[in-house]
């Protein structure tokens, strides 16, 4: 009866967008330019949708069907709503909706001809006398049903709904309803009623009257959600005898006294969630209404212990069965304040602050069968050996960062042998054969294990003899496994699901055996990873599954989201498509098997020589590209040609990079540095000293190249053979001639060099660029030899020429200055 009331008001609550939805997709009515019908049954019985559009006064020019399920009016502009706007046959009208009409003015013959009308509902109207309404409603005598959501009523008036001997349900939801009219009429036949987000305070609250007799004396189900109720009243509440479902929720009650509510004797569901309740004062216990079954605590503030629900002077048995205490912030289970909870079959502790379960935690609940204690702000960090109870059937311990090992598994399970319902969704499976062993010992049919870990597939699950109903989604299992001897195999698992993996279902023919197939009825192999080329095995899987209608069955068994959830994973051309459109057979593939190959084969040939050209002249390649950049950035820099040289110049920070191999830094970095830099006052670029320059090895040289102004090459046995110096020697010669020969090359011949074995290359250029064979001995001849041709190469230093240029422009500006 909860799950009917409940239902009803998601219902009602989304019906405005759903109507837009289905209008759009109906057709119109012939004869009609403002409504749509759709046909319900063969006997002419139709729902009619009509839209005024914001400009529409009336709907009596049109033609509707005779037969009239519902007639759903929106978006009118009545100035006054009466039985000549609507057209004169619609008298077998069931229903009448209407949706965000404005309404200026409203007569109480309204639905005089809708003789077979059972329910109204208003919604988002902009009537401004409400009582007009209830009026033109009060005449519908059969009506069984009511719905005047978002009107702006701010006064109930009972007293207008009397004549109406079939009313059942009434909502007057998302209103401003803060009073009850002081006429004195009682609705009998009115069964449920739903008052939520309203301005009900206790105070306005009038359901009982003075003698003690009730304004609804058979209300069985009453929904006061989201309004203003901070204390119950008894004078304004005692008087329901009938009713079965209160609903408190979202209000701003801090205490409730438990004899306050004693005298509702038929009450089954009393729920307070959402309120501002505590543990210490929130409940005042009492005698509990006689067939309370159901308490709804969740979403209030009891910390750190549960509530407390017992009177501490008398023991006796209550008979509430479940409990919801889901989302508060209890972390320590006192079995004081529950004791009395001997009937208990269900409790929900879902989003509290537990950490340890002590041995026995649970066992003030002998009757306990049902435990949700899933998702504990901190994870459960603690499960002691016989935490749980044997009689527990229904064990959620989902998201509680429980790390099952070898250890634990054993122990967490040992006391609750009974359990047949189990999901330790979100926590990890360190010790997958452990834990499986350990839940060999339950007497499990239902088992959820997503997003625990596994990567093997779990086929020892499918020995449990009574296991019907297995969830392994969202692992990273690759594929379906079972040992060789699967003959021996019993399984009894029906419903199987391992959605959203990685399971290819390429590797074996048969998937699933036999023994597993025999009592299979559904299986969900959705979200994972099904290759759509011409692979036989692939044609084979898909040859396998026949599709009935909108659903797909897999060697017979049902398969749960096809089509939309099985999606091909390769080859491109199909990646993102229905598995149910990959229909390729032999004689498909093999007619494009030699097209395929030879374009495969010539493209991958292209590919190689491509890849082994580009490989040998890689650092050509990147030379290139590196001018290429530069000359982009000498372009966005600046457009004027004769300015050009001073960009270049100022961008000179060293005289010489010096190109060398690696295994001759040592002499670089002591003698010719020596020589050059402290000697000779020259600044040299040293890869070793100053590290990359650039991001890439290559663009580190051609960055040493742009800062530097000559180059001095270091000519060895290791160098000669050294591909990668014979490049940068290649570039440094290119840019000599870029520059016009501003920049200079001048090489260092090592003493250990064999001249006479050198290649004809070398020779060439050892014979025409400017060089000088090193000499150890400082004061020689061959040592000052050498210097002069060094420094004549180099020029001036840099330091030098910036010193004199800074002179002269000091001079030039002295000179302004006395002009």
């Amino acid at each position: 009866m909860l799950n009917i009331a409940m239902g009803r008001s998601i219902y009602y609550s989304l019906i405005t967008g759903i109507g837009l939805i289905l209008c759009a997709q109906i057709p119109p009515c012939p004869g009609s330019s403002l409504c749509k019908c759709e046909k319900l049954s063969e006997d002419g019985l139709y729902d009619v949708y009509c839209n005024g559009n914001g400009k529409r006064q009336v709907i009596n020019k049109e033609i509707l069907p005779d037969k009239i399920r519902t007639l759903t009016v929106e978006r009118f502009i009545f100035q006054k709503l009466s039985a000549k706007i609507f057209p004169q046959n619609i008298i077998t009208v069931q229903r009448f909706h209407s949706i965000k009409n404005k309404i200026w003015d409203m007569n109480n013959d309204t639905f005089h001809n809708f003789e077979s009308l059972s329910e109204v509902y208003f919604t988002d109207s902009t009537l401004q006398q409400q009582f007009q309404l209830m009026e033109a409603i009060g005449r519908s005598v059969k009506l069984t049903e009511i719905q005047l959501t978002r009107n702006n009523i701010d006064t109930f008036r009972p007293e207008l709904l009397t004549n109406l001997d079939y009313l059942e349900n009434v909502s007057v939801a998302d209103n401003n309803i803060c009073r009850f009219s002081g006429n004195i009429t009682q609705l009998h036949p009115l069964k449920w009623l739903d008052m939520s987000n309203n301005r009900l305070d206790p105070v306005n609250i009038k359901f009982c009257f003075d003698n003690g007799s009730s304004l609804f004396p058979n209300l069985t189900i009453l929904n006061v959600s989201r309004n203003f109720i901070s204390s119950i009243q008894e004078d304004s509440w005692r008087c329901m005898k009938k009713l079965e479902i209160l609903d408190l929720s979202n209000n701003n009650i801090q205490k409730i006294n438990i004899s306050s509510i004693t005298h509702l004797v038929s009450l089954k569901h009393l729920i307070l969630k959402k309120n501002w309740m505590n543990s210490m004062s929130g409940i005042s216990p009492g005698m509990y209404p006689p067939h309370l079954e159901f308490l709804d605590l969740s979403d209030n503030q009891f910390s750190p212990f549960m509530p407390k629900l017992c009177d501490k002077f008398n023991n006796k048995t209550i008979s509430i069965r479940r409990i919801d205490l889901s989302y508060n912030h209890i972390s320590n289970l006192n079995g004081n304040f529950t004791k009395c909870l001997r009937n208990l079959t269900e409790l929900f502790l879902s989003k509290n602050a537990i950490e340890i379960l002590n041995t026995h935690s649970f066992a003030q609940f002998p009757n306990l069968s049902v435990l949700h204690i899933d998702r504990q702000n901190h994870g459960l960090s603690t499960i002691k050996k016989n935490a749980f109870e044997k009689n527990l059937k229904e064990l959620n311990l989902k998201r509680n960062f429980i790390t099952f090992t070898s250890e634990n598994s054993k122990m967490i399970f040992s006391s609750c042998t009974g359990v047949t319902n189990l999901t330790l969704t979100d926590n990890v499976v360190m010790n997958k054969t452990a834990l499986f062993s350990s839940l060999a010992r339950l007497n499990l049919e239902v088992l959820v294990l997503k997003r625990v870990g596994l990567t093997e597939f779990p086929y020892e699950l499918f020995t449990f003899k009574n296991l019907h109903n297995l969830v392994i989604d969202q692992n990273t299992i690759e594929r379906i496994y079972f040992p060789p001897n699967t003959r021996e195999l019993k399984s009894h698992v029906q419903y199987f699901s391992a959605e959203q993996n990685q399971i290819v279902f390429t590797e074996n023919k048969t998937t699933l055996p036999e023994a597993v197939l025999k009592n299979l009825k559904a299986v969900n192999f959705g979200k994972n990873i099904y290759d759509c080329s011409c692979d036989k095995i692939s044609r084979w899987f898909r040859s396998q599954i026949a599709e009935h209608g909108s659903q797909g069955y897999f060697q017979g068994i049902r398969l749960i989201g096809w089509p939309h959830n099985y999606l091909c994973h390769s080859p491109a051309k199909m990646i993102g498509k229905e598995l149910a459109d990959f229909h390729l057979t032999g004689e498909d593939c093999r007619e494009s098997f030699m097209i395929v190959y030879i374009a495969s084969a010539c493209t991958g040939f292209v590919v190689f020589v491509m890849a082994v050209v580009s490989y040998w002249n890689r650092w050509y390649i990147q030379f290139h590209w590196h001018m290429f950049k530069k000359s982009c950035k000498r372009i966005r820099t600046i457009a004027d040609p004769e300015r050009e040289h001073l960009i270049e110049e100022s961008g000179l920070l060293y005289d010489a990079n010096v190109i060398y191999n690696e295994n001759d830094s040592k002499f670089v970095l002591k003698d010719l540095r020596r020589l050059v830099e402290e000697k000779l006052h020259y600044k040299l670029l040293l890869r070793d000293r100053q590290g990359a320059v650039g991001g890439t090895k290559s663009d580190a040289y051609f960055d040493a190249m742009d800062a530097s102004r000559n180059v001095i090459v270091v000519v060895s046995n290791n160098l000669i053979k050294d591909a990668w110096c014979e490049f940068q020697i290649d570039i440094a010669l290119m840019n000599k001639i870029e520059t016009r020969g501003k920049r200079k090359i001048f090489l260092v011949i090592l003493t250990d060099v064999d001249l006479e074995s050198v290649s004809k290359s070398w020779c060439v250029l050892l014979a025409k660029k400017n060089n000088g064979k090193w000499c150890e001995t400082e004061n020689s001849i061959r040592r000052k030899v050498f210097v002069e041709d060094l420094k004549a190469t180099l020029g001036k230093p840099l330091s030098v020429e910036y010193s004199r240029s800074r002179s002269r422009a000091d001079s030039d500006s002295s000179n302004h200055s006395v002009t």
